[in-house]
């Protein structure tokens, strides 16, 4: 007779991730001098001398649909994060999984770029107010995990997350996206 064991399959992480849906700090609380929030889209595994993620590689086409899509109300995926606090009054979320994400969404807010509406092009500033507003109450969702000075992350530990959230999947088919695109036009 077989036995399925669930704690066979279960990700086993030398350690735990404190929050599976967490909301994170909006937008504004991240940018505002109020709170001392810190995003680390760069973290630096000392171990290996690497950084976990990849630089940042969405175009400004990729960044546009990405604020569009929030503007759209379309569910945007889970990120996820290590939480770490070097004072006593300054979190820092290290960015495992999201970093396109968060950046893209900032960096729009920043006036780096402009969306695109009735074949116009609008950056942050120029937003009608309550767009303005709607994007900087924005709160991304995702997974949590906690570091402290005595009980760290280790680097294995960051990679075994960050593998267990990006490599499960495959890539689409660029023949795919742009056979998808055509039908758009």
């Amino acid at each position: 007779m077989k036995t399925f064991n669930i704690t066979a399959i279960k990700p086993n992480l030398p350690f735990k991730i404190a929050h599976q849906n967490v909301t994170f700090p909006s937008v504004r609380m991240f940018l505002s001098s109020e709170y001392n929030y810190q995003i680390d889209y760069d973290i630096y595994l000392e171990t290996y001398g690497i950084n976990l993620q990849r630089d940042f590689v969405w175009s400004e086409f990729q960044k546009q649909q990405f604020v569009l899509s929030i503007l759209k109300g379309i569910n945007i995926p889970q990120v996820a994060a290590v939480i770490y606090s070097p004072d006593d009054k300054t979190d820092v979320y290290m960015i495992v999984d999201g970093k396109q994400r968060f950046s893209a969404l900032f960096d729009f807010v920043a006036n780096k770029f402009p969306i695109s509406c009735e074949n116009e092009l609008f950056y942050f500033d120029e937003l009608p107010t309550d767009v303005k507003n709607f994007l900087l109450r924005f709160e991304f969702q995702g997974q949590a995990a906690y570091s402290y000075p005595d009980k760290k992350i280790s680097d294995a530990g960051l990679i075994q997350w960050f593998r267990l959230l990006n490599f499960a999947g495959t890539e689409q088919e660029k023949e795919h996206i742009e056979l998808l695109k055509s039908k758009l036009q």
